[in-house]
């Protein structure tokens, strides 16, 4: 009789310590994801924008320039955007951007971004299809840089 309380008292033991570590376990993965890494899960990977020059939906256009007000999208016909975990490239960004480059959180809500080139963007709106954003170019360049590389507060709208 004494030697099956103490089996049973080793197989409570034993439930106990497997639960523990089960239980434990869980609790340490089940941390919720900073806002950076759930803006970062819908930024990569995708291309923003169109590669093509044309919309590959047909419900929206591949999106949007505007420039302190006026809408100079048809400048900009085949930009796209498309970003790594610390990288970014483009294709149609003319002046506006270097072709690649990378990029840092400047803030712990995952609103603004930090380009190597110096750019500070705010983003605006950042959904599963549509990607907006602002920020302020100035040209280095004079007349040359008017068609694509116009001085003022750009705000861009993509989908993908």
């Amino acid at each position: 009789m004494m030697k099956n309380l103490k089996i049973k008292r080793r197989y409570e033991f034993l439930l106990i310590m497997i639960a523990l570590l089960t239980f434990g376990a869980c609790n340490q993965d089940d941390s919720p994801p900073t806002p950076q890494e759930e803006q970062l899960a819908i930024l990569i990977d995708e291309v923003w924008g169109d590669q093509n020059g044309s919309s590959s939906n047909q419900a929206a256009p591949p999106g949007t320039v505007i420039v302190d007000g006026q809408d100079v999208s048809v400048n900009f016909i085949g930009f796209s955007l498309s970003f790594t975990d610390g990288g970014y490239t483009t294709t149609g960004a003319e002046d506006l951007f270097k072709a690649s480059g990378t990029w840092e959180w400047m803030d712990e809500e995952a609103r603004m971004l930090s380009l190597d080139d110096g750019k500070e963007v705010t983003i605006l709106e950042l959904s599963e299809t549509v990607f907006s954003f602002r920020f302020t170019f100035t040209s280095n360049g004079g007349a040359a840089n008017l068609v694509n590389g116009i001085s003022g507060t750009y705000v861009i709208r993509l989908v993908r």
